[in-house]
Protein backbone atom coordinates (compact mmCIF):
# COMPACT_ATOMS: atom_id res chain seq x y z
CA UNK A 1 0.00 0.00 0.00
CA UNK A 2 0.94 3.69 -0.65
CA UNK A 3 0.82 6.37 1.40
CA UNK A 4 0.97 9.43 -0.58
CA UNK A 5 1.35 13.06 0.29
CA UNK A 6 2.00 12.53 3.34
CA UNK A 7 3.06 15.77 5.09
CA UNK A 8 6.05 15.30 7.55
CA UNK A 9 5.83 17.14 11.11
CA UNK A 10 8.80 16.88 13.85
CA UNK A 11 7.92 16.94 17.07
CA UNK A 12 10.65 17.13 19.42
CA UNK A 13 12.23 18.76 22.87
CA UNK A 14 14.98 21.56 23.02
CA UNK A 15 17.78 21.80 25.63
CA UNK A 16 16.21 23.22 28.89
CA UNK A 17 19.80 24.24 30.22
CA UNK A 18 20.39 26.35 26.53
CA UNK A 19 16.53 27.56 26.59
CA UNK A 20 16.54 28.84 29.94
CA UNK A 21 19.80 30.78 29.37
CA UNK A 22 18.39 32.11 25.69
CA UNK A 23 14.72 32.86 27.90
CA UNK A 24 16.44 34.53 30.95
CA UNK A 25 18.59 36.56 27.93
CA UNK A 26 15.58 37.41 26.25
CA UNK A 27 13.50 39.06 29.41
CA UNK A 28 16.46 41.24 30.69
CA UNK A 29 17.25 42.53 26.95
CA UNK A 30 13.25 42.71 25.56
CA UNK A 31 10.32 43.85 26.63
CA UNK A 32 8.63 40.52 25.71
CA UNK A 33 4.89 42.76 25.91
CA UNK A 34 6.52 44.26 22.69
CA UNK A 35 8.24 42.07 21.15
CA UNK A 36 10.62 41.69 18.31
CA UNK A 37 7.77 40.39 15.24
CA UNK A 38 8.16 39.80 11.70
CA UNK A 39 5.98 42.20 11.01
CA UNK A 40 8.09 44.91 11.98
CA UNK A 41 10.49 43.28 10.28
CA UNK A 42 13.12 42.25 13.11
CA UNK A 43 15.20 39.09 12.99
CA UNK A 44 15.97 38.48 16.49
CA UNK A 45 18.51 35.61 15.34
CA UNK A 46 20.63 38.56 14.32
CA UNK A 47 21.10 39.39 18.03
CA UNK A 48 24.51 38.35 18.18
CA UNK A 49 24.58 37.71 21.62
CA UNK A 50 26.13 34.48 23.21
CA UNK A 51 22.43 33.04 24.10
CA UNK A 52 21.18 33.29 21.32
CA UNK A 53 23.86 32.42 19.06
CA UNK A 54 24.17 29.77 21.16
CA UNK A 55 20.22 28.63 20.97
CA UNK A 56 20.35 28.58 16.95
CA UNK A 57 23.71 26.59 17.12
CA UNK A 58 22.67 24.12 19.38
CA UNK A 59 19.03 24.13 19.07
CA UNK A 60 17.37 25.80 16.05
CA UNK A 61 19.90 24.35 13.59
CA UNK A 62 20.00 20.87 14.65
CA UNK A 63 16.22 20.81 14.90
CA UNK A 64 16.28 21.53 10.80
CA UNK A 65 18.54 19.20 10.64
CA UNK A 66 17.06 16.84 12.42
CA UNK A 67 13.49 17.38 10.22
CA UNK A 68 15.36 17.33 6.58
CA UNK A 69 17.58 14.43 7.51
CA UNK A 70 14.46 12.22 8.69
CA UNK A 71 11.87 13.50 5.85
CA UNK A 72 14.10 13.87 3.01
CA UNK A 73 17.53 11.85 4.12
CA UNK A 74 19.42 15.48 3.46
CA UNK A 75 21.04 18.30 5.63
CA UNK A 76 21.50 21.99 5.43
CA UNK A 77 24.53 21.51 3.35
CA UNK A 78 22.31 19.78 0.64
CA UNK A 79 21.52 23.43 -0.41
CA UNK A 80 23.98 26.26 -1.62
CA UNK A 81 22.85 28.16 1.56
CA UNK A 82 20.20 29.15 3.89
CA UNK A 83 18.53 31.97 6.26
CA UNK A 84 16.95 31.91 9.19
CA UNK A 85 14.64 34.01 10.36
CA UNK A 86 13.05 34.33 13.42
CA UNK A 87 10.80 36.60 16.01
CA UNK A 88 8.46 36.07 19.06
CA UNK A 89 4.98 36.17 19.67
CA UNK A 90 2.55 34.81 22.31
CA UNK A 91 3.72 36.74 25.05
CA UNK A 92 -0.09 38.42 26.23
CA UNK A 93 -3.01 37.44 27.64
CA UNK A 94 -5.83 36.60 24.97
CA UNK A 95 -3.22 36.06 22.50
CA UNK A 96 -4.15 33.87 19.57
CA UNK A 97 -3.38 33.64 15.72
CA UNK A 98 -5.49 33.15 12.74
CA UNK A 99 -5.15 30.25 9.75
CA UNK A 100 -1.79 30.99 8.16
CA UNK A 101 1.29 29.72 6.52
CA UNK A 102 4.70 30.52 6.11
CA UNK A 103 4.63 31.68 2.60
CA UNK A 104 8.53 32.10 0.77
CA UNK A 105 10.54 29.56 3.64
CA UNK A 106 10.47 25.66 2.49
CA UNK A 107 10.66 25.04 6.43
CA UNK A 108 9.07 26.37 9.33
CA UNK A 109 9.25 25.86 13.20
CA UNK A 110 7.92 26.93 16.52
CA UNK A 111 10.20 26.92 19.64
CA UNK A 112 8.02 26.94 22.89
CA UNK A 113 10.23 28.43 25.20
CA UNK A 114 8.13 29.54 27.97
CA UNK A 115 4.48 28.00 28.46
CA UNK A 116 3.49 26.18 31.39
CA UNK A 117 0.16 26.67 32.00
CA UNK A 118 -1.69 23.87 29.78
CA UNK A 119 -5.09 24.59 31.03
CA UNK A 120 -5.46 27.98 29.50
CA UNK A 121 -5.73 27.67 25.62
CA UNK A 122 -2.99 27.94 23.34
CA UNK A 123 -3.33 25.04 21.10
CA UNK A 124 -1.25 24.99 17.77
CA UNK A 125 -3.66 23.67 15.33
CA UNK A 126 -2.33 22.04 12.01
CA UNK A 127 -5.45 21.26 9.17
CA UNK A 128 -4.83 19.22 6.00
CA UNK A 129 -3.06 20.93 3.62
CA UNK A 130 -5.18 19.18 0.62
CA UNK A 131 -8.12 21.53 0.37
CA UNK A 132 -11.50 20.58 -0.20
CA UNK A 133 -10.01 16.29 -0.03
CA UNK A 134 -12.71 15.84 2.42
CA UNK A 135 -15.52 16.16 -0.12
CA UNK A 136 -17.68 13.44 -0.75
CA UNK A 137 -16.77 11.69 2.55
CA UNK A 138 -18.97 10.28 5.19
CA UNK A 139 -17.84 10.81 9.28
CA UNK A 140 -16.37 7.54 8.73
CA UNK A 141 -13.60 8.66 6.94
CA UNK A 142 -12.87 11.77 9.66
CA UNK A 143 -9.87 10.50 10.83
CA UNK A 144 -7.94 10.91 7.28
CA UNK A 145 -8.54 14.58 7.50
CA UNK A 146 -8.43 15.34 11.45
CA UNK A 147 -6.13 18.50 12.37
CA UNK A 148 -3.49 17.53 14.10
CA UNK A 149 -3.33 19.81 17.74
CA UNK A 150 -0.78 20.63 20.08
CA UNK A 151 -0.94 22.10 23.64
CA UNK A 152 2.92 23.28 23.52
CA UNK A 153 4.95 22.86 27.00
CA UNK A 154 7.95 24.94 27.21
CA UNK A 155 11.12 23.03 25.57
CA UNK A 156 8.75 21.62 22.72
CA UNK A 157 10.26 22.23 19.39
CA UNK A 158 7.82 21.53 16.18
CA UNK A 159 9.45 21.65 12.52
CA UNK A 160 7.16 21.57 9.61
CA UNK A 161 6.78 22.40 6.06
CA UNK A 162 6.05 26.08 5.49
CA UNK A 163 3.27 24.99 3.23
CA UNK A 164 1.03 23.87 6.39
CA UNK A 165 -2.01 26.01 7.00
CA UNK A 166 -1.84 26.12 11.44
CA UNK A 167 -3.59 28.74 14.01
CA UNK A 168 -3.25 29.21 17.50
CA UNK A 169 -6.00 29.39 19.43
CA UNK A 170 -6.37 32.00 22.50
CA UNK A 171 -4.21 31.49 25.45
CA UNK A 172 -5.82 33.01 28.26
CA UNK A 173 -2.79 33.54 30.41
CA UNK A 174 -0.74 36.30 30.93
CA UNK A 175 2.50 35.02 29.84
CA UNK A 176 4.10 32.55 27.16
CA UNK A 177 6.57 33.08 24.50
CA UNK A 178 7.28 31.17 21.63
CA UNK A 179 9.85 31.55 19.11
CA UNK A 180 8.54 30.67 14.98
CA UNK A 181 11.76 30.38 12.66
CA UNK A 182 11.58 30.19 9.23
CA UNK A 183 14.25 28.28 7.12
CA UNK A 184 14.70 29.89 3.39
CA UNK A 185 16.63 27.23 1.33
CA UNK A 186 19.15 28.53 -1.13
CA UNK A 187 18.89 26.33 -4.61
CA UNK A 188 21.82 26.03 -6.86
CA UNK A 189 20.43 27.93 -9.66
Amino acid sequence: MLNLWSTPVLIAKSDTEVRERFVNYLLQEYDIFNPPTDINKINILEDKSEEVQQFVNKVIKPAFEEFLRSSLNLSLDNWKGYRLNGWLTGSGKNYSMMHHNHAGAQISSVFYLLCEDLNNGGKIVFTDPRQNANRGFDSKFLNWFAPLEITPKSGDIIVFPSYLYHFVETYQNNLRLALPVDCFLFADS
